[in-house]
């Protein structure tokens, strides 16, 4: 509509009113139609608004032709663009060549050629430009939707690995509660047939142990269903079997706030196999905290073997270096005990 007000406006004196004012409205009609059918705008008003010039030069008309030919490099395809620049050096020649024929005047058809070619030249460079943005654009959004995808997939790898692991150790922490289960159900058994009673004593170790184990399932169940275990962490350092004194609690609850809660959950299970590795094969253990290492020591009896360092044993040392620690185990400070000591790292980590 500005196109068409604006070119009533400046109607050349020399044009004939009625054929000028249809070829203005057909080259409008055309640039109506620039963005969704380029090819047929170009077709069609480039041709218009080059007739409607034959009177005279018109800065309206010249400044549609122009965006006809920009809105055809910018929304057209390969092909349309292609074209253009072919149409556009053909008619800047054309029309030098055109000068010359008439006028037998070889500057005038130089600098008419110049002239055309620059008015082609702007909108061509022009609409290239932003062609070339808008593919940049779209390639940067491609390239961001990617990356997510890709971030994402290596979000629900380590998450699967995560819940793998975790429930390896799960597996590990519950077969040692049974083994436990098994190893005083066993001797209950025996001392049965011995015709002696058994000891109040190892059936409450019996029962820690299947409250321990139901409590580990739990956990794993939650784990496999995508739910949250409770309190992670903490568990190992509240089986009544240890007896841990206050003072080492505060500094077991002090180094806790140290640590990541991936590594609080990690450190938690750890200090909870160990402790079941200690009750399957000796007494209570006792626990101490020096510095950023957790001490798990207890008395082995006579009667009792340690199996050297086993597949669960390197299992563990293996988990204690991922979390950015160290495992040790072997004999104790004193003669007939068995020392477990877990080192954690002393500062968070991201």
């Amino acid at each position: 509509m500005l196109f068409l007000l604006a070119g009533i406006a400046f109607r050349p004196a020399e044009a004939a009113p009625w054929p000028y004012f249809a070829l203005l409205l057909l080259a409008c009609a055309a640039a109506g139609l620039r963005s969704s059918r380029p090819a047929l705008a170009l077709g069609m008003g480039l041709p218009a608004a080059a007739a409607a010039m034959i009177g005279g030069p018109n800065l309206v008309l010249i400044t549609l032709g122009m965006d006809l030919v920009y809105s055809a490099i910018l929304y057209g395809g390969a092909r349309l663009r292609l074209v253009t620049l072919i149409l556009s050096g053909a008619g800047a020649l054309g029309s030098g060549v055109l000068v010359l024929l008439l006028t037998r005047d070889p500057l005038g058809a130089g600098q008419t050629l110049l002239q055309v070619g620059a008015l082609l030249l702007l909108p061509l460079s022009w609409g290239w430009m932003m062609h070339t943005r808008d593919l940049r654009i779209i390639a940067e959004r491609e390239h961001g939707r990617e990356a997510l995808r890709l971030a994402e997939l290596e979000r629900a790898a380590r998450e699967a690995e995560h819940r793998a692991e975790t429930a390896r150790d799960l597996h590990d922490l519950v077969a040692n509660q049974v083994a436990i289960i098994t190893l005083h159900s066993e001797a209950a058994a025996l001392r049965l047939a011995a015709g002696h009673p058994v000891s109040e004593r190892t059936l409450s170790e019996i029962s820690t142990a299947g409250t321990l184990a139901l409590g580990r399932l739990g956990e794993m169940i939650a784990l496999l269903g995508e739910a949250t275990p409770a309190a992670p962490g903490v568990e190992w350092i509240d089986d009544p079997r240890l007896a841990v004194p206050a003072p080492v609690r505060a500094a077991w609850e002090a180094l806790l706030g140290q640590l990541s809660p991936d590594q609080r959950t990690q450190a938690g299970r750890l200090l909870g196999e160990a402790t079941a590795n200690a009750l399957r094969h000796g007494h209570s253990p006792r626990v101490s905290i020096h510095g950023a290492t957790v001490r798990l020591e207890n008395r082995i009896p006579d009667s009792n073997t340690i199996s050297g360092d086993g597949r669960g044993l390197k299992n563990m040392r293996e988990r204690a270096a991922r979390l950015g620690g160290e495992l040790s185990v072997g004999p104790g400070t004193t003669d007939g005990t068995w020392l477990c000591a877990l080192t954690l790292p002393r500062r968070r980590e991201g």
